[in-house]
């Protein structure tokens, strides 16, 4: 059964998380060059970071651990690319892009070098919380034709994104039988009613 068409079971989805969740990540990130890391630098000052990225994404991802999603902080390629491996349904990729460049915790990386790694015979859904990725959607889609991939092409702060993953998965846990891409629809269609 194609992805869009299978009801996705809470134990079969993977929430993968490359931005720094610490202090000593955001400093040790601002110590890197901008052409290796470049999220840290766009929200400012360590609170205004720990406000609006560490606290909410924490928040969300202990409840949506609680519910069964499985939940990988501080992530490197590698372990984006071993969720492929793992039997998931559903990978959600939640990090930051540059330039067309995503950034994982050992550095940014191009669509091109992130799809070489990836299973061609994955048929999963996989989720883009990642701003502007139009070049890593592309290439998905061209090298993973069983997949679906998700996206928003703006510019979406982390507090919104965890507002969406919690819409969408209080779907998911009141009707098990919907599909990923319906509870995605409806999760998107209730945060453009709260602005």
């Amino acid at each position: 059964m194609p992805a869009n068409e299978r009801p996705v079971k809470l134990k079969k989805c993977a929430m993968i998380i490359a931005v720094p969740l610490t202090e000593l990540g955001y400093y040790a990130d601002l110590r890197e060059p901008k052409e290796k890391k470049d999220f840290v630098r766009n929200i400012g000052l360590f609170n205004n970071y720990k406000t609006e990225v560490i606290s909410p994404v924490i928040r969300t991802a202990k409840i949506l651990e609680a519910a069964g999603v499985s939940i990988f902080t501080e992530a490197t390629l590698s372990d984006f690319v071993r969720l492929f491996d793992g039997g998931f349904d559903v990978i959600i990729l939640f990090t930051h892009s540059c330039n067309q460049l995503i950034e994982f915790r050992d550095g940014l990386t191009s669509a091109e070098n992130l799809v070489k790694h990836i299973p061609s015979d994955f048929s999963g859904f996989i989720d883009l919380s990642v701003c502007h990725p139009i070049d890593l959607v592309k290439t998905l889609d061209r090298v993973l034709p069983n997949a679906i991939c998700h996206y928003i092409d703006a510019t979406v702060t982390p507090v919104l994104w965890m507002q969406y993953f919690l819409f969408l998965f209080k779907q998911l846990i009141d009707n098990p039988d919907l599909t990923y891409l319906k509870a995605s629809v409806i999760a998107h269609h209730n945060l453009r009613t709260l602005f």
